[in-house]
């Protein structure tokens, strides 16, 4: 559990790197805070364009699916109905 919290290339705390780190590079408390915020905010509006990308994917799929269901239907059923004319016109 350990090795997860400690930066292994400078064998320091994550927590000592990050303050390092906000230290030099002069980034407040509140800073960190509104990009975590902001952070979350895109990763849940990211998560809902992904969400509804795939369930209208899925929805133009069935629809193809209903669609060409339906044109092979007809295709069939018009078949049959020439063939049944066929019958008709060569055994009279």
């Amino acid at each position: 559990m350990w090795s997860m919290v400690v930066d292994h290339h400078i064998n320091v705390p994550v927590a000592i790197t990050a303050e390092n780190l906000a230290e030099k590079y002069s980034i407040t408390r509140q800073q960190c805070d509104e990009f975590a915020v902001l952070s979350n905010r895109r990763w849940k509006a990211g998560l809902f364009r992904r969400s509804f990308r795939n369930r209208l994917r899925f929805r133009i799929a069935l629809l193809c699916y209903y669609f060409l269901h339906c044109i092979t239907l007809f295709l069939y059923i018009t078949l049959y109905f020439f063939i049944g004319v066929l019958i008709i016109l060569i055994s009279s």
